[in-house]
């Protein structure tokens, strides 16, 4: 793992957990998403913040579905293909990102 994020590999009663690490210090929020819309970098700071699509929808105040579409034009946009991908990706570049912070 590195100093300032990583994976983080534990074994607990023969399970094996994976966790990915990110630099808490430096919040991700220190440059901008020129490709992505307003409301995807909105999207993505919630992504980053954990919440679920119900959740995000209900905070932005927009349909499920409309969430959903979001999230599949920022994994095109960024070339990512997960949740995890994308805060990996996040977190690495520390792109702009409204947060509920």
């Amino acid at each position: 793992m590195s100093e300032r994020s990583g994976l983080l590999r534990v074994e607990l009663d023969g399970e094996v957990f994976v966790a990915l690490c990110a630099d808490l210090a430096t919040p991700a929020t220190s440059l901008e998403l020129p490709q992505l819309t307003e409301a995807e970098r909105a999207v993505a700071g919630l992504v980053v913040d954990g919440l679920s699509n119900g959740a995000i929808a209900r905070a932005r105040g927009v349909a499920l579905r409309t969430v959903a579409n979001q999230l599949a034009a920022i994994f095109r946009k960024l070339r990512v293909d997960s949740r995890v991908g994308l805060v990996a990706l996040l977190s690495r570049s520390s792109p702009m990102l409204p947060t509920r912070r």
